[in-house]
């Protein structure tokens, strides 16, 4: 990811840092807490699959376009699970699942979405409004925050935008180098689940 879309690969690592940060604050055990840093950190791998000109367009993308964009999270579960990552890969699969069933590629309902990638969808909601993109400038802080309010309970988790917005968001910040004095993760981050 990193030579194929060096943005997917640095949002992977905020969305990693950011959701392991959720699921402290929700009371995760460590083991839990890894499996969702590497769920993090993998999320968009189907990404290798879309082409670079649906992947970095400046314009906003056709229906075709978007129906393409939108493989990435079934080609992540496929990539991963033939690696030996179903597990992952599975999470991978839902990140773009929506608590109100509008999300793809399934249109699952709440309770039908894993925990982790309810947690992975928030932190990459988040993050992809607070990034520069090639379409458009980051939102600022405050405004993503807010919209993350807006959306909690309909197309986010409500628990874990609650636990990002109170607790999580600071600490994983100043784990990014946001903010002063803290190393990136403070405890080893431990094998990929599954290997």
């Amino acid at each position: 990811m990193d030579v194929y879309d060096p943005y997917t690969s640095g949002h992977g690592e905020r969305v990693a840092v950011y959701a392991r940060e959720i699921a402290r604050a929700l009371g995760f055990s460590i083991d839990e807490q890894r499996r969702v840093h590497w769920a993090g950190r993998l999320h968009d791998i189907g990404k290798l699959w879309v082409p670079l000109s649906v992947l970095q367009k400046a314009d906003e993308l056709t229906p075709t376009e978007r129906r393409v964009m939108q493989t990435h999270a079934q080609s992540g579960f496929q990539i991963l699970s033939e690696s030996g990552l179903e597990d992952v890969g599975r999470i991978v699969e839902q990140h773009h699942e929506r608590i109100d069933g509008q999300g793809y590629p399934a249109g699952c309902l709440g309770d039908q979405i894993d925990p982790i990638a309810l947690i992975i969808s928030v932190a990459d909601t988040y993050d992809a409004m607070t990034s520069d993109r090639v379409y458009r400038p980051a939102l600022g802080r405050a405004i993503a925050m807010a919209e993350l309010r807006r959306v909690a309970g309909t197309q986010l988790d409500a628990r874990a935008v609650g636990a990002f917005l109170d607790l999580a968001l600071s600490r994983a910040e100043s784990k990014l180098g946001r903010a002063p004095g803290r190393r990136m993760l403070e405890e080893p981050l431990g094998a990929l689940p599954g290997c």
